[in-house]
């Protein structure tokens, strides 16, 4: 067989290979789920949890190919510097400038919300983003390491959750709103979903923006542990020394002699009430001495 042949063959066969594995995927109940939901002009809002690396954004890239091939597919690098999001602020600005239909990430949401934080102003501004848009069938995918990263109200926003169990394979659950008596949100699996690898430009588009990303959250976390850590090694001398060497930033305003400010010396240092006083005794015995 002549190479130009072979080239031909091969093409063909990836062809075969792709269409297969979008027929797969477009096929499932959930999907047609989506689609409907697009055709009657109402938004799909799914959460994607599961351990870091099993595939969360496999999933939601896939599906992007799926339902917007004219954007994921024929311009990958638009699609992921648009519509594929790493910060709340991004993911915001993405569903107030997108277009009708369009289809966002919320790529490592986990990283900007800790699951600590509930209706913290991070769960707030997401609920009121999602509630903000009306007919304008976003499919939105905000992936988690799991659903208890979103507060009451954000969970109350969602349509689906894909629980994503291992490599290419997903449970779907339809996410239902809690009944008046109070009882938590309910689950009902609807699907059992699997996936494929996106096509390898949108991933390495992907991967470069997930870098680019990675670094300025390790940089953000260095530098919050550095401060920390500079903190707690210091002595209580150490805090005194800076005490008076900077009298008038810590001194109360009613002018008494060496009446010091408790709630200054607080947030200066990030200490407790009875380390600061620790720390004016100290100041006071040394202006003492001096």
């Amino acid at each position: 067989m002549s190479s130009s042949l072979l080239d031909l063959y091969h093409r063909d066969q990836q062809r075969e290979i792709e269409r297969k594995a979008k027929a797969s995927s477009s096929g499932s109940a959930w999907v047609r789920k989506i689609q409907a939901r697009y055709d009657k002009n109402t938004n799909s809002n799914i959460c994607v949890t599961g351990e870091p690396g099993i595939g969360k954004s496999t999933l939601s890239l896939t599906l992007g190919e799926d339902l917007k091939p004219e954007v994921f597919i024929d311009k990958p690098e638009e699609a992921i510097d648009r519509f594929v999001t790493f910060s709340g602020g991004e993911f915001g600005r993405a569903i107030k400038d997108s277009p009708d239909g369009a289809v966002i990430i919320g790529d490592e949401y986990g990283q900007q919300m800790h699951h600590r934080q509930f209706m913290s102003e991070p769960n707030v501004a997401l609920s009121n983003v999602l509630q903000g848009f009306r007919f304008k069938r976003y499919i939105c995918f905000l992936n988690l390491p799991g659903i208890r990263y979103l507060d009451a109200d954000a969970q109350g926003l969602l349509t689906w959750q894909a629980a994503v169990k291992e490599h290419g394979k997903a449970e779907i659950y339809r996410v239902s709103h809690p009944k008046f008596r109070g009882e938590d949100f309910h689950h009902k699996v609807v699907d059992e979903f699997r996936f494929r690898q996106p096509r390898e430009r949108l991933w390495k588009a992907y991967v470069i923006k997930k870098v680019l990303n990675q670094e300025r959250v390790f940089e953000r976390a260095i530098r919050t542990m550095d401060q920390a850590e500079g903190v707690r090694d210091k002595t209580d001398g150490e805090m005194a020394e800076e005490v008076i060497a900077n009298m008038e930033a810590f001194q109360t305003k009613d002018g008494s002699e060496n009446k010091f400010d408790v709630t200054a010396i607080q947030e200066k240092f990030n200490i407790g009430i009875q380390r600061s006083y620790q720390v004016i005794k100290r100041v006071k015995r040394r202006l003492a001495e001096s």
